[in-house]
C-alpha cells in the first residue's frame, strides 16, 4: 500500500468522517485527545500500520526497505463510506498471515474504526432499532413505489430522440435496472441526478450500444453529462479501444459506445459499420446538442512537441515518495523543484529553463526516462460548480519506475490538475495527481 493509503486510514482514525464534528473520539478515548498531539500520534499509528502491511506483502530479501513514515493529513474531508472502504482495503492487503494479524494492534484499531464508522453511514439513523410491524409495512411501501418507477416510462420529452433512432432502425427498450452512474470518485452513486426514465438499444450487450436517459430537468442531465464524461476520461486505457459519444438535448442525455474494429472479439463480434452509420444519421436528425463530447475529439488546449529530460534518478527527501507530479509553471515553482535535486549539473539545467516557454515537471515514482515524445493539454470534466480541471498527457520513452525524473516541455497554456503518462511503445497510461511545487 502507498503512503497516501496509510495517511487516509490514519486521518479517519484521528479526525473522524465528514460531519462527525466534536462527537468523534479518536481510538475510543472518551476524553478525546489534544489536537496538537494528533500528528505525532498519527505518525506512530501510521508506522505500525505500514509495517504490518509491509511484513505481509514485501520480500525482505528482494524489496527495498520502507522509507521513514511521517503522517500527513490529506487536505480533503473523508466520508464514512470512504473510511470503511479504506479499512477493508487495508485488511485485505495486510491480513493474509493470520498468526501475525490475529491479536495485533493493527487488527484492533481496524476493528474499532470499522465499528465506529458504521453509525455515520448515510441512512443508518433512519433504519429501525428493533423491528416492528410498522417498519415492515414501511419497507413494503418502498418496494411498491420502486416497482411503480420501474414500469415502462412514458417517453415525454424524450419522444423525439427515441423516434430519431427508431426511424434509422435502432430499437430502444425501457431499462428498469438501477443506474449507479459510475464516474470520477467525486461523483458517488448517491449523487441526485433525478433520472426518471432510461432506454437502451435492444442488443444491450452488443458493442454498438445506445443509451437514452430522461431527467426531471436540464440540470440533472447536465450533471450526469459531466459525470459520464469524467468516467470515460479516467478509464485506464479506455480511450483508444472505443469511441464514446455524449450528447445532451435539454433534459435528455444520449450516450453511445462504439468499439473500434481492431478491438472487437474475433469470434463473438462482427464489424458492422452500418450500425454506426445509422447512429450518426439519428444524431443528425436531432440537430445541434446543448452539450456534446466525443473521446475522438476531446477539447484540447494545446499540443506540445518533444521535451527534454533534465534530471534522472533524483533522490527525494522523506514525504515525497508518493507517486505524483510537481509542476513548475513559474520561476518560483522551478526553483522549488531545483532545490530538491542534489546533482549540481542537473540543478543548473533546471534553473536554466525559460518559464515563459517551458514548464518543468518532476515525476515522482519514476527513476529514469530517455526522451519526451509529446505532450498535450486537455480540459476535463469537473463536478458542477467546481473549478475547471486540466489533464496533461505526456509520452516518455525508456521509463524506469523509482524515485523521480525532471523533464521540461513547451509551455502549457494552463496549470494541469492531473497528468497521464504514456510509454512511447504503447500501453495504458499511468495517472498522477499534480502537487503544488
Amino acid at each position: 500500500m502507498s503512503k497516501l493509503d496509510i495517511d487516509v486510514l490514519v486521518s479517519v482514525m484521528l479526525y473522524g468522517p465528514a460531519g462527525a464534528g466534536d462527537e468523534w473520539r479518536p481510538l475510543d478515548r472518551t476524553e478525546g485527545l489534544p489536537p496538537e498531539k494528533l500528528p505525532a500520534i498519527g505518525t506512530r499509528l501510521g508506522r505500525m500500520l505500514w509495517r504490518m502491511n509491509a511484513d505481509n506483502v514485501l520480500d525482505p530479501e528482494e524489496d527495498e526497505p520502507l522509507p521513514e513514515y511521517v503522517f500527513e493529513r490529506p487536505p480533503c474531508e473523508l466520508t464514512a463510506v470512504e473510511g470503511l472502504k479504506a479499512v477493508h482495503c487495508y485488511v485485505y492487503q495486510s491480513a493474509d498471515d493470520q498468526e501475525r494479524w490475529n491479536g495485533s494492534e493493527a487488527q484492533g484499531v481496524c476493528y474499532w474504526l470499522e465499528r465506529a464508522l458504521t453509525r455515520y453511514v448515510p441512512g443508518y439513523d433512519d433504519a429501525p432499532w428493533g423491528w416492528s410491524a410498522r417498519d415492515v409495512d414501511a419497507r413494503l411501501d418502498q418496494a411498491r413505489a420502486a416497482a411503480h418507477v420501474s414500469r415502462p416510462p412514458s417517453p415525454g420529452a424524450a419522444a423525439g430522440v427515441l423516434e430519431a433512432f427508431e426511424t434509422n432502425g435502432i430499437r430502444l427498450v425501457s431499462r428498469s435496472r438501477t443506474d449507479t452512474y459510475p464516474a470520477h470518485p467525486e461523483w458517488t452513486p448517491q449523487t441526485p441526478h433525478h433520472k426518471i426514465a432510461h432506454w437502451v438499444s435492444s442488443g444491450f450487450q452488443d458493442r454498438e450500444q445506445v443509451q437514452v436517459r430522461l431527467f426531471a430537468d436540464d440540470d440533472g442531465a447536465h450533471s450526469l453529462f459531466l459525470a459520464r464524461r469524467a468516467w470515460y476520461e479516467h478509464q485506464d486505457g479506455g480511450i483508444g479501444r472505443a469511441e464514446q459519444l455524449l450528447a445532451r438535448f435539454g433534459p435528455v442525455l444520449v450516450e453511445i459506445v462504439r468499439m473500434h474494429r481492431d478491438h472487437l472479439h474475433p469470434v463473438t463480434h462482427v464489424w458492422q459499420p452500418e450500425i454506426q452509420d445509422a447512429q450518426d444519421r439519428a444524431l443528425a436528425l436531432l440537430g445541434d446538442a446543448d452539450e456534446a463530447w466525443s473521446s475522438q475529439d476531446r477539447p484540447m488546449l494545446g499540443e506540445i512537441g518533444r521535451g527534454t529530460v533534465l534530471a534522472r534518478r533524483v533522490s527525494l527527501p522523506l514525504g515525497y515518495g508518493t507517486d505524483g507530479v510537481f509542476a513548475g509553471t513559474d520561476r518560483a515553482g522551478v526553483e522549488r523543484i531545483a532545490d530538491l535535486v542534489e546533482d549540481e549539473d542537473a540543478r543548473a539545467r533546471i534553473r536554466a529553463v525559460d518559464t515563459d516557454r517551458q514548464t518543468v515537471l518532476m515525476l515522482c515514482g519514476i527513476a529514469d526516462a530517455q526522451d519526451v515524445n509529446r505532450a498535450g493539454t486537455y480540459e476535463i470534466a469537473a463536478p458542477p460548480g467546481a473549478d475547471p480541471r486540466y489533464l496533461l498527457e505526456v509520452s516518455v520513452d525508456g521509463v524506469r519506475y523509482a524515485p523521480a525524473v525532471v523533464i521540461a516541455v513547451d509551455k502549457v497554456p494552463v496549470r494541469p490538475t492531473e497528468v497521464h503518462l504514456y510509454r512511447a511503445d504503447g500501453g495504458s497510461p499511468n495517472q498522477y495527481p499534480v502537487y503544488s511545487s
